[in-house]
């Protein structure tokens, strides 16, 4: 995930992200200028990514279903098309 989140931050793409722990390659990470959280809050999610059409949501199978960022991000990304289907009928 690292080298994902470091390919599109050089390519001049926000990027913010989660882990459960810190270490050197999160610490790396923000020293780059990556944001990286320690919180699975909802709170913690950068108002830049609640953006649907703007926001690309990458995760691995090591986030439980359960967690509280990515069923956000489900959430938005449900009632976005929602909105997409009635503007266009």
């Amino acid at each position: 995930m690292s080298a994902l989140a470091r390919y599109f931050h050089t390519k001049g793409f926000q990027i913010a992200g989660y882990d459960r722990t810190e270490t050197k390659l999160t610490s790396d990470l923000i020293t780059e200028g990556i944001r990286v959280s320690f919180k699975d809050e909802v709170e913690e999610i950068p108002f830049v990514f609640t953006r649907p059409e703007n926001t690309l949501v990458i995760y691995t199978p090591a986030i439980p279903t359960d967690h509280p960022q990515l069923n956000t991000f489900r959430t938005i990304i449900l009632l976005f098309r929602n909105v997409l289907r009635c503007w266009e009928t």
